[in-house]
């Protein structure tokens, strides 16, 4: 990205610096007007010139040099990084030109520079627009214009001024610690550009920056859209299916359980996770995604899925001791209402050993179940007793 990126900064650089260029001027310095001109012109301290250029522009703003000295006021101003000046003087320029893609990303620049949210927002589609006009405008038949034309295209490419809009909003989402703000930068570059090479990067934020916000109803739909086009995480995943279990939805908790065990199943460690927290988390949400599909096909009687579900999600519920209850209590129903006795057994005999709202039960479960016969796996069921006739 690094190597990119300076191409952009030179672009940039150069449109800037060209900006003295863009209009041209006829000085008269026998009048006021043209000798301030001329001043503006020789003086090469930027501290010194940029007062004379807001001179001009405040005297003559409707002569036919303001455009010129505006585009020189531009370059002195980014020099002396007074931002607002920057602002003011581009916005001008852009009144002239709604196509001048180049005053719309200096534009941009000073809003990141001033770390001003609005601001960035609303000149990151400053430049896209610029770049549409820019791009649609007819080849000039003047030599010394058709250059001009021929870089400012250059200079509106998608991969271009277009691109870097992008980028600044990923970054304002990136660096952002308000959930709010976070949110406001994700959703302008979705507006922007729907097909953002850093959707990618903002998207987990967005759903995150609406989670904490509260925005409950937001971070859902966005889930729902993002797990359906396949670009969904984990934490999408689970949501959705938190969601389908409080709705008591049995055919929604089978489906998204589905949908995250066989995401996580064939996923590695996101960049910048740490291996051992990664996979606590997958363990986590394996165990949630296992625990609530196996509940769920209990409640339906369904006791071949509930036995498969849950015997798959014990290894993922070490130390949630109120799930592990829960789900070795339904593995013994399961397995009893199959007539597996023995693991009945076995199941009811771990619950009974968890404090809990089924460890009673259990216990009873545990003396039914071996009135019936069953015995703890991989041992023999007691020998009956012999009983004979008394002899007379």
């Amino acid at each position: 990205m690094g190597g990119h990126w300076l191409a952009v900064a030179a672009l940039a650089s150069a449109s800037i610096l060209g900006a003295q260029n863009r209009y041209k001027v006829d000085i008269n310095a026998e009048t006021p007007e043209g000798k301030l001109l001329q001043d503006i012109g020789t003086e090469q301290d930027h501290a010194k010139r940029l007062p004379l250029i807001n001179d001009f522009v405040a005297k003559h703003g409707n002569h036919a040099g303001a455009p010129w000295a505006l585009g020189q006021g531009v370059r002195s101003a980014k020099e002396l990084k007074q931002h607002d000046s920057v602002l003011q003087a581009a916005e001008k320029l852009m009144t002239l030109d709604a196509a001048d893609v180049e005053m719309a990303y200096a534009c941009l620049e000073a809003a990141v520079a001033k770390k001003d949210p609005d601001l960035t927002i609303k000149w990151a589609a400053g430049v896209q627009e610029a770049a549409r006009k820019a791009l649609a405008s007819p080849e000039p038949k003047d030599e010394e214009e058709r250059e001009r034309w021929k870089y400012r295209k250059q200079f509106s490419a998608a991969d271009q001024a277009p691109k870097r809009a992008e980028y600044e909003l990923m970054a304002g989402a990136i660096n952002s610690q308000d959930p709010a703000l976070r949110a406001k930068y994700a959703e302008a570059l979705v507006a922007l550009n729907p097909q953002s090479e850093y959707l990618a990067q903002t998207r987990p934020l967005l759903f995150s920056a609406y989670r904490q916000a509260g925005q409950n109803d937001k971070a859902l739909a966005f889930a729902a859209t993002h797990v359906e086009a396949g670009s969904g995480d984990e934490d999408m995943m689970l949501l959705l299916l938190n969601n389908a279990w409080e709705k008591k939805d049995a055919a929604g908790v089978e489906k998204h359980a589905d949908k995250l065990i066989f995401y996580l199943a064939g996923k590695g460690a996101p960049a910048g996770a740490g291996p051992a927290a990664w996979e606590k988390k997958k363990t986590d949400s394996l165990g949630a995604a296992l625990f609530l599909k196996g509940m769920t096909m209990a409640s339906q009687s369904k006791w071949k899925e509930t036995d498969a579900a849950l015997r798959e999600s014990l290894p993922h519920l070490e130390g949630k001791e109120e799930m592990r209850g829960h789900a070795l209590f339904n593995l013994g129903l399961a397995n009893y209402r199959m007539g597996k006795l023995n693991d009945a057994l076995l199941f009811n005999l771990q619950c009974a050993a968890i404090k809990g709202p089924n460890q009673a039960q259990a216990v009873k479960n545990v003396a039914a179940i071996r009135q019936q016969g069953g015995v703890l796996p991989g041992t023999a069921a007691p020998a009956a007793k012999k009983t004979g006739a008394r002899k007379k």
